[in-house]
């Protein structure tokens, strides 16, 4: 069995609410780790790429290293800069 097998029957087992709470705030712990684990290999002036919701591929540079996302400036066909990104860093790819 793997781990998000583990974790699913875990959550089918909690008893009460104080279990599934403490499950959530594992969960939470966690993520904010990896978060913060992509956050630290990343630098202003970096060149990314990441995939919005709809599908598109946005390429950009990061220009601000905020408390929880990296802000992004996406440039535009004619090479001027054109939308500003707020990204969770696990969701970038240096390139």
């Amino acid at each position: 069995m793997d781990h998000v097998e583990t974790a699913i029957q875990a959550i089918n087992q909690a008893a009460t609410t104080d279990e599934l709470q403490r499950i959530q705030d594992a969960t939470r712990a966690r993520w904010s780790a990896l978060q913060r684990r992509a956050k630290s290999t990343l630098v202003v002036g970096d060149r990314v790429t990441f995939t919005t919701r709809k599908g598109r591929v946005v390429e950009g540079e990061v220009t601000q290293l905020l408390r929880k996302n990296v802000k992004v400036l996406e440039w535009g066909q004619n090479g001027r800069p054109s939308t500003d990104w707020k990204v969770a860093p696990s969701l970038l790819t240096v390139f």
